[in-house]
């Protein structure tokens, strides 16, 4: 399901537009038989973009982290604009999913921030991250690589970007497909891989069966039109004895959410989880109560032939049985 070969310009208009811009030409890896809307170009970054992906790398891992203490700021203030970046780690309150802290670290960015916040909607997205988006020009390694992106192929139109950094092997993330909610209906997402380390990377089918499974070395871009990302998965799965790697990955959002909703949002989810975390220290508390109360009943009962009970959990009997 998967080869190297030259590239066929009647395929697509894109991969058209890269394969003159190298001389010799380049060549593709279709992963996904039958389709020429995935492919991947190896030593993109080298290339095509002049760019040294460990260099990339380097300069993602100078950036500051937000304390995983630090609540985010409330976003789309005065400030923001010449905010310095920070990287938001997997262990962060705003990044975790459903209470646990994800394989992955992040830096968000995007264009035309004055206008309001580009939502990119993924599984587990919180309004507070909103806040851990800057301008794009901000991140000089990122805009680097949307500069040089956009001069080779204007037609890709990203103006959103999340930079991912993958500490070690353990670090991942699972097959999944690109939230399409947000995004262009008709447009492409791009990953640029970041070195020094090279990663697996996969294709899946909807039902998971891996059709893809190689290494990417740094500087190897994944090109996938969204209609391609509503029928597969891709992934990039734990590697034992990985060092640092990384990932800038493009897209085109359409869904714009002015900053003074951002922050609306932003205030009623902070009041949603105090109002969560109140009732839960009550029923905490409740239940603190409740054992103390049996505890002494016990006590008081020590030598009684018919010593208090404690109450039994009511259980729904199946009705099969």
């Amino acid at each position: 399901g998967s080869g190297t070969c030259s590239f066929n310009p009647a395929s697509t208009s894109l991969g058209s537009d890269l394969a003159k811009t190298s001389s010799p030409p380049i060549s593709f890896e279709f992963p996904i038989a039958g389709r020429r809307d995935v492919f991947v170009v190896h030593g993109f970054a080298q290339r095509l973009l002049g760019e040294d992906p460990t260099a990339l790398m380097r300069e993602f891992q100078s950036l500051g982290e937000h304390s995983d203490a630090e609540p985010l700021p409330l976003a789309g203030t005065a400030d923001d604009l010449g905010r310095a970046p920070r990287i938001l780690r997997g262990t962060h309150p705003a990044l975790r999913y459903r209470g646990h802290a994800v394989g992955r670290h992040k830096v968000w960015a995007q264009a035309d921030y004055a206008q309001g916040h580009l939502r990119y909607g993924y599984t587990g997205w919180q309004w507070n991250v909103a806040s851990a988006c800057v301008p794009v020009e901000r991140v000089p390694f990122v805009h680097r690589v949307e500069q040089g992106m956009a001069r080779l192929l204007p037609e890709l139109g990203h103006n959103a970007w999340i930079a991912t950094l993958y500490k070690d092997g353990d670090d991942s993330i699972g097959l999944h497909s690109d939230k399409a909610r947000d995004l262009a209906p008709i447009g492409w997402i791009t990953v640029v891989k970041l070195g020094p380390t090279p990663r697996r990377f996969q294709f899946a089918l909807a039902d998971d069966e891996v059709v893809y499974d190689k290494v990417l070395g740094p500087g190897a871009a994944v090109f996938m039109s969204t209609e391609a990302n509503t029928l597969y998965k891709h992934g990039v799965p734990r590697q034992s004895g990985a060092g640092p790697s990384g990932s800038i990955v493009g897209r085109t959002i359409v869904t714009v959410v002015p900053w003074d909703t951002v922050r609306r949002n932003q205030q009623r989810a902070a009041a949603a989880q105090k109002s969560a975390k109140q009732r839960k220290a009550a029923r905490q508390s409740r239940q603190r109560g409740q054992r103390r109360h049996y505890v002494a009943a016990f006590e008081e009962d020590a030598g009684d032939p018919q010593p208090t009970k404690l109450p039994q959990r009511k259980t729904r009997r199946c009705r099969k049985h």
